[in-house]
C-alpha cells in the first residue's frame, strides 16, 4: 500500500511541475525539456559507460553476481552517490533556492527536473541501492502487518 502512494505522490508532483512550468508564462518549453532529461544524462548515462566496460572485463575469481555484469563484477558506489543525487528532490530544489537567493527571481525549467524525479517515482523508479543497479528503494517489500 505504501507503494502505492509513493507513486500517486511522484505522479502528483511531476503533474503539479508541468502545470506550474506553464502557468509561470516562462518562456519556451525547450528549457524545462532540457531539465526533464538531465538527471538520466547526469545518472544515467555513468551507469550504462561503466556497465559496457565491465562487460568488456574478465571477471575475478571466487566473488559473487551483483549485477548484470556477471560474477564478481560491481560498479562503483560513487555511481550510485551521482545517480542518487541526481534523482533526488533535494537538488533541484538547493539549485532554485540558490538562484533565488543569488537572483531573486525563480528559474522555472528547473521544474523540468522535479517532474523528472516525479515521473520516476509514479513509474516506479526509486533511488538505487548499492551494489544492485536494478534495486531501488520503491522495489523493496513491505513488512507484513499480519502479526499486530
Amino acid at each position: 500500500m505504501v507503494k502505492v502512494f509513493l507513486r500517486l505522490e511522484g505522479l502528483a508532483v511531476a503533474l503539479c511541475a508541468i502545470l506550474a512550468y506553464a502557468r509561470a508564462g516562462a518562456g519556451g518549453w525547450a528549457p524545462f525539456v532540457v531539465f526533464l532529461l538531465l538527471p538520466d544524462v547526469l545518472g544515467l548515462v555513468p551507469f550504462l559507460v561503466a556497465q559496457q566496460r565491465l562487460d568488456r572485463r574478465p571477471a575475478p575469481a571466487g566473488r559473487g553476481a551483483r549485477g548484470r555484469g556477471g560474477e564478481g563484477r560491481l560498479l562503483p558506489p560513487g555511481l550510485f552517490v551521482l545517480y542518487n543525487v541526481a534523482h533526488a528532490y533535494f537538488t533541484p530544489l538547493a539549485f532554485a533556492a540558490a538562484g533565488l537567493l543569488v537572483s531573486g527571481a525563480p528559474y522555472w525549467p528547473l521544474l523540468g527536473w522535479v517532474a523528472h524525479i516525479g515521473l520516476d517515482r509514479a513509474a516506479g523508479y526509486g533511488l538505487k541501492l548499492y551494489p544492485y543497479f536494478r534495486q531501488t528503494h520503491l522495489q523493496l517489500e513491505e513488512p507484513s502487518l499480519r502479526g499486530w
